[in-house]
């Protein structure tokens, strides 16, 4: 297997967790199971990152929510921002994620 980035085995960590839930009521244990059988989820993962790869127009306005917040639009990069970068992206992505869940039908492209 390829060298994998840190995201990428975060999110194949995720499908594959999502992927065993149930497994308590069979007796195994889903923590265990995950360590074994994530690096059977990096195509999955890497579809996934790919994805989300350009931003909605919910992810983009949270995005400019936080970085208004931090101080004004354009944001600037740098490191004493870190957690101000952290939260939004977790903001997109929760974005993502509501959009995702609230939907009843695909997209259509």
């Amino acid at each position: 297997m390829t060298d994998l980035t840190e995201m990428e085995i975060r999110v194949a960590k995720a499908i594959c967790r999502a992927q065993c839930q149930g497994f308590e009521a069979d007796g195994l244990d889903v923590d265990e199971s995950v360590n074994e059988w994530w690096s059977g989820y990096v195509t999955e993962a890497r579809a996934a990152i790919r994805a989300m790869r350009d931003p909605t127009k919910d992810m983009l306005d949270a995005g400019v929510s936080v970085a208004t917040a931090a101080g004004g639009w354009p944001p600037v990069v740098r490191d004493p921002y870190e957690a101000e970068k952290t939260r939004a992206m977790r903001d997109r992505l929760d974005s993502y994620v509501k959009s995702a869940t609230t939907r009843t039908q695909p997209p259509v492209a």
